[in-house]
């Protein structure tokens, strides 16, 4: 019975999130930063579990999603990864990248874009 309360919970906690046929993520802090994320008009999620990355990436253990929006200026991108930071502050992402001219990296905020990350948003909060 625990575990189908449990379930339910979990069930519920991930209503509201667009995940666009991808794998679900159920860390709080992780569905927090994609609804905040998804806010922005235009973005949707294209990685969470899935997909390749870097071998020691967040991704496959379910603490990173990538969003993007298919505009080839980035503004969807560059707007949810402001809000993002503005939201939450730095301290809440191990990694929170995109095409802004910053990134945060273990809490830290760095100048320039990250490697690889110039065309979509790549969170990973704590």
């Amino acid at each position: 019975l625990h575990k189908l309360i449990r379930k339910e919970r979990l069930r519920q906690k991930r209503r509201g999130i667009d995940w666009n046929g991808l794998p679900h993520l159920s860390r709080k802090s992780v569905q927090t930063a994609v609804r905040a994320a998804l806010s922005v008009s235009g973005l949707y999620l294209t990685s969470t579990t899935n997909g390749t990355h870097s071998p020691t990436s967040w991704h496959y253990s379910g603490r990173a999603f990538d969003a993007g929006s298919g505009d080839s200026s980035e503004k969807p991108e560059k707007e949810a990864q402001q809000h993002l930071l503005d939201k939450f502050g730095p301290g809440f992402f191990m990694e929170l990248f995109g095409p802004l001219p910053w990134y945060v990296k273990n809490g830290v905020v760095y100048q320039g874009v990250f490697p690889g990350h110039a065309d979509h948003l790549h969170c990973a909060p704590y």
